[in-house]
């Protein structure tokens, strides 16, 4: 059996060193799509389309990327404490500062929310907009569902 020639995602896999980060690209799901085909062919070719200036790695991505992990880890945090994960509530991160928006059931659920947000890892502040049902709401209005 031939040694293999593009072995880098496989010695990625295994945590061995690599001489470049190896990427898996799954591109048949749109490939039929007009979108997708218009902008293949502006690009000339799917290779040419992944070094465009558009799939570049700018400082706003990285930030966009850092601010969607660290909104999977609150969310994560939330769910897998047993005192919060009944709790269903929207939550947003920008530069790291997390907005929590919702209803809670009083103010004990409030401190639970930002207790738990306020201890994940890459939160720089917590925003509270959480509101009571307690606090006399007169109309329950629509909230968010997170699936």
């Amino acid at each position: 059996m031939s040694a293999l020639q593009n072995d880098a995602l496989l010695r990625a896999l295994a945590r061995q060193p690599t001489e470049h980060t190896p990427i898996w690209l799954m591109r048949q799901a749109g490939r039929y799509l007009p979108e997708y085909t218009a902008t293949r062919a502006r690009a000339g070719s799917f290779l040419a389309l992944a070094k465009s200036p558009a799939f570049r790695e700018t400082p706003e991505s990285r930030r966009y990327l850092a601010d969607l992990a660290i909104r999977a880890r609150v969310r994560a945090a939330l769910r897998s404490d047993e005192r919060t994960a009944e709790i269903v509530i929207d939550v947003e991160v920008t530069a790291g500062a997390v907005t929590l928006r919702g209803i809670v059931v009083d103010d004990r659920e409030k401190r639970l929310c930002q207790e738990v947000v306020g201890a994940v890892p890459g939160v720089a502040s917590v925003r509270d907009e959480l509101r009571t049902m307690t606090a006399g709401l007169q109309t329950f209005p629509q909230q968010p569902r997170e699936v």
